[in-house]
């Protein structure tokens, strides 16, 4: 399969995020740092499945099956969004006393950090929206009508995926436990689950949305 320019810059870039990551583990001393080399891999296999749609266009049944490998590995690449909580054990700001002046620390650990862990949220988003895209590609292929129907239940499965990854600690693969998932999920069915998904689901549809204007007018730009 030969890769295209767009590709070719991806995995640039990925090789650039590993070494970016393992240079901040060390200087912030935390692992969970070296893990998102990890966490962005599992964001590349959704975009992965999607360069085979076209040769599986013919073959239904192989094609249903990726579909579905690719929903269950969706949710990774929203995922490193979530990644973010892990500036909580950074201090950026004093915690002043009423009327006082708010003072701002310049830890090179902590700006690091945040340097690193908002670049993976980027990268992960950027691999979601491509997905979505080929996902809308394939969806329009056989019915145009269905392609915001297809991408809505897709954002609601991500965000539920999220959910169940950043709450139970379960993984795509865990699908094959999913009895326990069920379960799991009833005892833990509440209104702050459901509000979770929802509006993270909310979330990455709305800057879907502006990513959709940017490329559009950029398209437009380019004609003109």
């Amino acid at each position: 399969m030969r890769l295209t320019k767009k590709e070719r810059w991806l995995f640039g870039f990925y090789g650039f995020f590993i070494l970016f990551s393992l240079v901040t583990a060390q200087i912030v001393e935390d692992f969970v740092h070296a893990f998102m080399i990890w966490n962005l891999f599992l964001a590349f296999i959704p975009y992965l499945i999607t360069k085979f749609w076209v040769k599986l266009q013919t073959k239904k049944g192989w094609l249903i099956l990726s579909v579905m490998g690719f929903i269950l590995f969706l949710p990774n690449t929203f995922y490193l969004v979530s990644d973010l909580i892990y500036l909580s054990q950074h201090f950026f700001m004093s915690d002043p006393e009423p009327y006082q002046i708010l003072i701002y620390y310049d830890s090179f650990e902590s700006w690091l950090a945040l340097f690193h862990l908002f670049t993976s949220a980027m990268f992960g988003l950027s691999l979601g929206f491509l997905c979505l895209d080929e996902l809308s590609r394939l969806i329009a292929s056989y019915n145009k009508q269905w392609v915001m129907i297809g991408i809505l239940i897709s954002l609601l499965l991500s965000g539920l995926g999220i959910y169940i990854g950043r709450f139970f600690r379960d993984n795509s693969w865990d699908i094959f436990n999913l009895g326990q998932v069920i379960t799991d999920l009833f005892e833990h069915l509440s209104l702050t689950m459901v509000g979770f998904i929802v509006f993270y689901a909310l979330m990455i549809g709305a800057l879907y949305g502006l990513y959709k204007i940017v490329l559009i007018n950029e398209i437009e730009k380019a004609r003109d």
